[in-house]
């Protein structure tokens, strides 16, 4: 997981992403080199290998390998590296490398290890979802310079694997874009039981810890923000299914909190109606019946817990 060299190679193609929405950019063939290079990433969108067991053996025996070089690795850095494993669900290897290769800034601005890498991460994860939400804004875009609009549209099908791969895949990936999201919430969860844990023990507050707190809270929203509109432009974009809206369905009636993560899934809900709910918009009768009975006979049965949100599905 190269993510400082990737966070600025995303910060570059951010930069050049809004100049483009912005009717700045002057040099076209340098975005369509940066995109093509990040196809990768976007395909594995917020995928990472999550804490092993066996990555944290191979840190605690003292030594770390990173491509063709290896490093002695004392205990204050192997306990850093498992704690940032443990915060991030990141395996323990990609941790230690996370790390490593962010002790500069950690110098720099004045945090510890821990910190810093929990900030490197998190942008990395910012700057991604933003760069592919804009990408498919100006795809899906008609206003957009048409040759660029048809490299876009060209790589949004690289990057969903449906040029040369079954349609479904567009599904398959809208659906990692609903596990990202759900992730997301449990992940600002946890943040919240942490803090309200602690407070609740009396236990000291860690310099720099409410700050880290926030920021992460903050960048996960944004984050949960970012992919509630990609995977809107997706079922604009005809990628999707009528039963990708019937698995979204299965998992609204578990959100309790009428807050802006709720708010976040309003325009996906519109989409997907729009799209499946009338036969006019490239859905067909039978999806069309089929969508309002599932919606209409949960309404008095099995009412979710944000009415809000169910009534922004009905109607």
């Amino acid at each position: 997981m190269e993510v400082p060299g990737e966070l600025e190679g995303l910060r570059a193609l951010h930069q050049d992403l809004s100049a483009l929405g912005e009717g700045q950019l002057q040099n076209i063939d340098r975005l369509c080199d940066e995109l093509k290079a990040h196809i990768a990433a976007f395909r594995q969108l917020l995928d990472h290998p999550p804490k092993n067991e066996s990555s944290r053996k191979k840190l605690t025996s003292g030594t770390l390998q990173v491509d063709e070089d290896e490093f002695a690795v004392n205990k204050e850095f192997q306990d850093s590296s498992i704690q940032l494993a443990d915060a991030l669900d990141l395996d323990e290897i990609e941790s230690a490398k996370l790390l490593l290769n962010t002790q500069d800034d950690a110098e720099l601005l004045g945090r510890s290890g821990v910190a810093s890498a929990t900030v490197v991460f998190h942008e990395r994860r910012q700057f991604l979802l933003e760069c592919l939400r804009m990408v498919l804004r100006d795809a899906e875009n008609p206003e957009t310079h048409e040759p660029l609009r048809q490299e876009q549209l060209q790589l949004v099908s690289e990057i969903l694997e449906v040029k040369d791969g079954p349609a479904r895949n567009g599904s398959l990936y809208v659906r990692k874009c609903f596990k990202a999201m759900a992730d997301s919430e449990r992940w600002l969860h946890a943040l919240a039981e942490r803090f309200h844990g602690a407070l609740a023990l009396g236990q000291p507050t860690v310099p720099g810890q409410e700050e880290l707190l926030t920021f992460q809270q903050l960048s996960l929203a944004q984050q949960h923000e970012s992919l509630g509109a990609i995977v809107t432009y997706l079922i604009k974009g005809g990628y999707t299914a009528a039963d990708d809206f019937f698995k979204l369905l299965e998992h609204l009636p578990t959100l309790e909190r009428w807050n802006h993560i709720a708010v976040h899934y309003v325009p996906a809900i519109a989409a997907f109606t729009s799209q499946y709910g009338s036969p006019e918009n490239g859905g067909n009768v039978r999806e069309a019946r089929m969508l309002h009975q599932r919606i209409m006979d949960g309404r008095e049965s099995s009412p979710w817990a944000l009415h809000n949100l169910q009534a922004a599905a009905i109607t």
